[in-house]
């Protein structure tokens, strides 16, 4: 029984370095609106690997703080992303908070225009090519 045990701790152990998947590389830079009239804080950035990118293995996330700076994280927890294309998705996370809930005020209104929230390469034009080597990536939504 033990003898299982450490065999699955060591295959787990395998798992979670990503043996054999390509090698993460830092992504981080800022998100603004072009108009530069909306504040481009606490926006949850979504990067979806495409299917003509080589970026096959995960994708990632990040929140812009108070400046638009983001630092993306992959879905598996460690810091950047694979080389390869990604589809951006924004999702205005001031719509998820609620001051005093049942007073009856109106949600604040989505900063972010709604082509931005799709994953599809079709509908989104935010799309980022994540390359080794290149770690600032500044983003402009409309």
């Amino acid at each position: 029984m033990r003898r299982g045990l450490w065999v699955l701790a060591g295959a787990l152990a395998l798992s979670v370095a990503g043996c054999g998947g390509p090698s993460a590389t830092p992504v981080e830079g800022t998100v603004a609106f072009a108009s530069g009239n909306r504040k481009s804080d606490n926006l949850l950035l979504q990067f979806h690997p495409t299917t003509d990118g080589g970026a096959k293995v995960r994708g990632g996330s990040a929140l812009s703080d108070t400046s638009g700076k983001f630092t993306v994280t992959g879905d598996d927890g460690a810091a950047g992303l694979p080389p390869g294309m990604y589809i951006v998705t924004v999702v205005d996370n001031n719509l998820n908070v609620e001051d005093e809930p049942g007073k009856g005020k109106r949600p604040p209104p989505n900063r972010v225009p709604l082509k931005y929230t799709a994953a599809d390469e079709k509908l989104n034009p935010l799309k980022v090519t994540v390359e080794k080597g290149k770690a600032g990536y500044d983003l402009k939504l409309d």
